[in-house]
């Protein structure tokens, strides 16, 4: 066997460094299990995007609710230390009159 041409090596190692092989792997098993599969190339693109991006834009909507989630957890617990922090300071002010 003939060694690979540099350009096709280094094209191999840029699919497989952007995770192209994988999601197409992805799409292929998807294709697969479909029981209508797409007749046209055409039919396959739009196929291979909206099984993608379904099933990954749920995901990333459970991941903006949790993270909005969290945010607001932060957000309220910022102000508690903010309070805190201020009844702190009125308290070594309160006692800096003393002396």
């Amino acid at each position: 066997m003939a060694d690979l041409d540099p350009n096709c090596q280094a094209f191999s190692a840029y699919i497989s460094e952007t995770g192209l092989v994988d999601y197409l792997k992805w799409v292929l098993i998807r294709l697969y299990e479909e029981p209508e599969k797409p007749l046209s190339h055409g039919e396959f693109m739009k196929f291979a995007y909206t099984t993608q991006s379904s099933e990954e834009g749920d995901y990333l909507r459970a991941e903006i609710d949790r993270l909005t989630a969290r945010n607001q957890e932060l957000e309220l617990a910022a102000a508690d230390l903010e309070k805190e922090l201020a009844a702190i300071k009125a308290e070594e002010q309160g006692s800096e009159e003393d002396y």
